[in-house]
């Protein structure tokens, strides 16, 4: 004997079908959330990374640090070097700027995508090394390191 599903039979699947969609549908939406969040998260990283190793690369040819002052926050960091003068690091406008002495203009370190909201320098009074600790907030995100530069003579 052949025999479909009867009218009641396909409506049952059809409304199990229904509660299954409309449970699942939230569960991806928080699915697609959380890799959007964990998209922003990898992207500020990375930009404080670079930001790090900018940080690093300019401290290497510091000579003298001018701003910070030993046991002081500062929103600008500030050093003198041999060959480029003074070269400045500071937060402006939501951008982080790099000035040179004699009137180079600046540029920005990140692309304006970037929302820096803060970027803190703290120079910590040292025996052996002269260290800066800064740290930033990135698209909402907090991140801190410290940075050694050079030995004191």
């Amino acid at each position: 004997m052949n025999r479909g599903l009867t009218l009641i039979e396909t409506l049952l699947y059809i409304a199990l079908l229904s509660v299954l969609t409309v449970t699942a549908l939230p569960l991806l939406a928080d699915l697609n959330s959380w890799q959007s969040e964990q998209n922003v998260y990898g992207d500020a990283t990375r930009d404080f990374l670079f930001l790090e190793a900018k940080v690093r690369f300019f401290a290497q040819m510091a000579t003298r640090v001018i701003r910070p002052e030993i046991g002081e926050y500062s929103d600008v960091f500030s050093f003198d070097t041999e060959n480029l003068g003074i070269i400045t690091l500071k937060l402006e406008n939501g951008l982080i700027l790099d000035y040179e002495e004699g009137g180079v203009e600046s540029v920005p370190l990140f692309a304006t995508s970037t929302l820096i909201e803060s970027l803190t320098f703290y120079r910590p009074s040292t025996v052996n090394f002269e260290t800066i600790v800064f740290s930033a907030v990135i698209n909402g995100f907090n991140f801190g390191t410290t940075t050694y530069l050079f030995r004191n003579e």
